[in-house]
């Protein structure tokens, strides 16, 4: 099982991210934050698919390949826990580790993370499901929320500061990201914002 001990590559971040649902743009965010990380920040990435989607092979033309790179970014599609060692002696600085919906199963694996975000819908008719799973999943385990941020997708700014002030924890509005590949300055400075918070 994945420990947050000390491993022997002390500059590695892992950055857990987990949605509420199916469609919340989990993979989308994972995969424009793996971008960001690697091609403005210049920092090797690796990224890790940790759910039963496998839609990340659909990069490649070989879906027989356990990992690959694609824009210098180092992918490792369908992994699961026993890969992780073997992820970590490819030396990369941050790896980015898309675990799907949050549920009990996945909780501890995403908790064990150095970074933690939750995406969620700020809509106002799925407000009520978004906070059943914040208290459900995350206050409910008695463990510290160190390092966890909410983020909204779709989101309203004054919903968002509203999450923040009841959980005490970073909130931000997710912006507009039509290809996680290809970043506006405007999604760049997101980033770097969320980043600044850890």
């Amino acid at each position: 099982m994945f420990s947050r001990k000390k491993v022997p590559f002390p500059f590695c971040q892992t950055i857990g991210v987990c949605g509420m649902e199916h469609g919340i743009g989990t993979t989308h965010f994972a995969l424009a934050l793996s971008n960001f990380l690697c091609n403005k920040l210049k920092k090797r990435t690796a990224y890790v698919e940790m759910n039963d989607t496998g839609q990340i092979i659909s990069l490649v033309k070989d879906e027989s390949l356990t990992s690959f790179s694609y824009l210098d970014i180092q992918f490792y599609p369908s992994a699961i826990q026993s890969d992780l060692p073997y992820i970590f002696n490819g030396h990369p600085m941050y790896i980015v580790m898309d675990l799907g919906i949050l549920s009990s199963d996945n909780y501890w694996d995403f908790y064990r993370c150095d970074i933690k975000f939750i995406i969620g819908s700020f809509s106002p008719w799925k407000i009520d499901r978004f906070h059943a799973l914040l208290e459900s999943i995350i206050l409910q385990k008695n463990t510290e929320q160190e390092h966890i941020m909410i983020l909204g997708n779709p989101g309203i700014k004054e919903i968002s500061q509203r999450f923040q002030r009841k959980y005490h924890l970073p909130s931000f509005v997710i912006p507009y990201l039509p290809n996680p590949f290809q970043l506006t300055t405007a999604n760049c400075t997101f980033f770097q914002d969320v980043m600044a918070k850890y």
